[in-house]
């Protein structure tokens, strides 16, 4: 049996297969696909190497701060709403990510910041590190040292857990794990 091939039925032949699928994945259909959509998102963590460490980036959850006037001091509104609009990014509610950084240095582990913990201050889209440290696979009792940038709550909230227990212990009972933080901000809560 053979059959009369033209261009123009390759053509024809091509456009209704692609009408075919598209009507298919417009319709909620599986597009042939071989797999389900999994639904879920990705783990909150990054890793790369700097110098001589390893850096784990994880993610303590989204922090709406709410209309962006005020936050952003010393540039006009207007200016600032373009800039929000031109990024993709909702002009009325500003949301950063927090993040904290874990510096492997080869036999020393260094969280940088805790994020919020239990706190819900900002509501209930921050206070994932320790779900983000899972994903990374970091165990709190891993965590050699901890840095604190400053004593804000989005910073050091996630030192203890809702009960008051103290999340960060060292792995060598007969050390203490070290908790530091910035001259200025020690020189602070000292005076007090």
């Amino acid at each position: 049996m053979t059959y009369d091939v033209s261009r123009r039925s390759l053509l024809a032949l091509g456009a209704n297969l692609g009408l075919g699928l598209g009507a298919t994945t417009l319709l909620g259909g599986s597009a042939l696909a071989r797999a389900p959509k999994l639904g879920t998102q990705s783990p909150y963590f990054h890793r790369f190497i700097l110098g001589g460490a390893e850096v784990t980036v994880v993610s303590d959850g989204p922090l709406p701060l709410g209309p962006p006037k005020g936050t952003f001091v010393g540039v006009p509104d207007d200016e600032v709403r373009k800039m929000l609009s031109d990024n993709f990014l909702s002009p009325d509610n500003v949301v950063l990510e927090q993040n904290s950084p874990i510096v492997n240095t080869g036999d020393k582990l260094v969280l940088f910041d805790t994020g919020m913990g239990t706190s819900q201050l900002f509501g209930p889209t921050t206070g994932r590190q320790q779900k983000s440290l899972s994903e990374a696979g970091i165990k709190p009792e891993d965590i050699d040292a901890v840095v604190l940038s400053h004593a804000h709550v989005d910073h050091i909230g996630g030192i203890v857990d809702s009960s008051g227990k103290v999340l960060f212990r060292t792995r060598n009972s007969t050390s203490r794990k070290a908790i530091s933080t910035s001259g200025p901000t020690r020189a602070r809560w000292a005076a007090r």
